[in-house]
């Protein structure tokens, strides 16, 4: 899923790997927040991650 620069905090286009979801310890592998998405971004994603995991 694409998030464009224009519509985030992000200084370029980014994308959501929906096909390499993986489940990271925050204390040892997050170090830093580079922002955060807006309401109807994370709705897209819920909705998209839904679809992949097939709890639609």
């Amino acid at each position: 899923m694409l998030v464009e620069a224009d519509d985030s905090p992000f200084e370029k286009d980014s994308s959501v790997r929906l096909d390499q979801i993986q489940v990271v310890s925050i204390e040892k592998r997050i170090h830093s927040v580079v922002g955060s998405l807006d309401t109807r971004t994370m709705a897209q994603v819920d909705d998209a991650l839904k679809l992949s995991l097939g709890l639609d």
